[in-house]
């Protein structure tokens, strides 16, 4: 197929956040009447996940180079370690509307740490990734990860020209 000299690329983002039941920091025991000590409460780990500007993020591409796509997000966790589960509704491909057409990609996410995680994503509908965050991190404060799709020059020439889309659901649990 012939390329042309533009194409529109877009991403959606969803951002769920989710908690396990797993204990994380022990409480003094209080006393009760009798004076004997009564079970802590224990505090549930919890996990926090934002998204920092556009859910739905475009790219044009004018024929030749990279067409990278980029969404900061915030990832915290109370334990300093978290599993990121990232649900693709395209198979980890973008789709065209128009045509039968799809593109697969590579998916990069940079943590809290700065730990860089890079995977091909083409045919699979679930990605699940494991990273870091400071304990002490809330996502009030702005952005500290990255999520980078990178579509291949190679593929996307490959393709017919138009407009072509995934959309992404997030969701995170501490470890």
């Amino acid at each position: 197929m012939q390329a042309l000299s533009s194409r529109m690329m877009g991403l959606i983002l969803a951002a769920l956040a989710s908690m396990a039941g797993v204990q994380t920091h022990a409480q003094q025991m209080p006393a009760d009447s009798r004076g004997a000590a009564e079970p802590a409460r224990q505090e549930e780990p919890k996990a926090e996940l934002r998204l920092y500007g556009s859910r739905e993020v475009k790219s044009s591409w004018a024929g030749s180079g990279p067409n990278i796509l980029l969404s900061d997000l915030c990832v915290s966790s109370s334990t300093g370690r978290f599993r990121l589960r990232i649900l693709s509704s395209g198979g980890g491909r973008m789709a065209s509307p128009a045509s039968l057409d799809r593109i697969g990609y590579t998916l990069r996410f940079r943590d809290g740490s700065g730990q860089v995680q890079s995977r091909e994503v083409s045919g699979q509908a679930l990605i699940t990734l494991e990273g870091r965050s400071p304990e002490d991190v809330d996502c009030s404060h702005g952005a500290n990860s990255q999520i980078e799709i990178d579509l291949a020059e190679p593929d996307m020439l490959a393709r017919a020209a138009g407009r072509y889309f995934d959309q992404l659901v997030l969701s995170v649990d501490p470890l």
